[in-house]
Formats: structure tokens, sequence, C-alpha cells
């Protein structure tokens, strides 16, 4: 139904545990947000409110969160296959901030994709800023795999292969972080909506 009336806004759906999904819209600025809530309405004057009531009627709660995503913070090593299978986990993980620590945050994770690039390190990982609907200050940095053992695989080879530098570099980002929480994210096969 998206597809045929040409639905403009993709979403990547999103499983974290039994009961909770996770819809992720990739969007170039805050004013987009208004632009989805109307692409829906004028989705569901289109089909009828009905075709959306069964989806709503199984929702609890909904939280909204805006993240904000930093390119230059991004680690993306060239010619690293990025098949759709090798992308169905994400972990992520939440750095929540001593206020005034998020300059001297983002120049250890530079460190870090300096590391990397000396190292040859093959995975993508990915930073961003937590905005509306978050604790503040929070950094979020992401990284995906094939499922959650290769994830597993990839973490201890990457601490083997860093050595005793990675370490270090950590410890120094510890002392800027309050709390951490980690999430998991499993990818739903055929729920997502691309416009390609």
């Amino acid at each position: 139904m998206l597809h045929e009336t040409g639905f403009p806004h993709p979403f990547i759906l999103w499983k974290s545990n039994d009961t909770i999904y996770n819809i992720w819209y990739p969007v170039k600025d805050l004013n987009e947000l208004n632009r989805i809530a109307k692409a829906w309405e004028a989705f569901a004057e289109h089909h009828g409110t009905d075709v959306l009531e069964p989806v709503h009627e199984c929702v609890e709660t909904r939280i909204d969160k805006v993240m904000l995503a930093y390119l230059q913070l991004a680690y993306e090593p060239d010619g690293l296959p990025s098949a759709e299978h090798e992308t169905n986990f994400c972990h992520m993980k939440q750095l929540y901030l001593k206020q005034g620590s998020e300059q001297a945050v983002k120049a250890h994770i530079h460190q870090i994709i300096e590391l990397f690039q000396s190292k040859g390190v093959e995975r993508n990982f990915y930073c961003g800023e937590g905005l509306l609907g978050m604790e503040r200050p929070v950094l979020i940095y992401w990284s995906f795999a094939k499922d959650e053992q290769n994830y597993l695989q990839q973490e201890a080879s990457i601490i083997e292969l860093m050595g005793d530098e990675y370490q270090e570099i950590h410890q120094e980002l510890s002392h800027h972080v309050r709390k951490i929480e980690s999430l998991d994210f499993h990818y739903v096969n055929g729920l997502s909506y691309n416009l390609y």
C-alpha cells in the first residue's frame, strides 16, 4: 500500500526484544518529522483509518527519539562488503557523558578511527548525538553484523588486533562517561519500506 500511494519516507524496522519494535527513519532535518506525520495522515485518508487501526491497537506505549549522526565520526573502510544479510544485527551503545566532556570524547573517537585505519580493521562503525527524547548529553555509537555471534567474534578479533593502545583510549574515554547502556537490534525482514 505504501508503494501504491508513493509514500515518500523510507524506514527500517528493528526488533530489540520480543515486545519492542523500533522504526528508524533517516531524516535530513527536524522539519521532516512533521512531513512524515502528515504523510501518514494522507495515507490513512487514502486507504481509510481502519487500515492502520490494527497496528495502533497493538501499541501500548510509544517513545520518539531523534539522533544527529556525525559523518566525520564514522568509520567505513573501502571495499568492505555491505550485503543485506551482513547487516541483520545492530549493536548500539549509548554513552551518557559528564557535562562539558563532549569534545574530549569526540577526540578519543577520532583516535579510535585513526587506529582502526592504521590496523586495517574491516568493520564499519558510526557515531551520533542523542537529541530530542533522550537524556543528555549522550553520544551514541553503533555497528552492524550478520548476527549476534558474528558481532561478538568481530569484537574479540578487534580487541586482539588493537592491543594496549585501544584499551588505553577506552580507559581515557571512560573518565568522561557517567553510564553506558547497550542495545541490540535485529532486522525484521520484510517489514521495512524502501523507496528503491
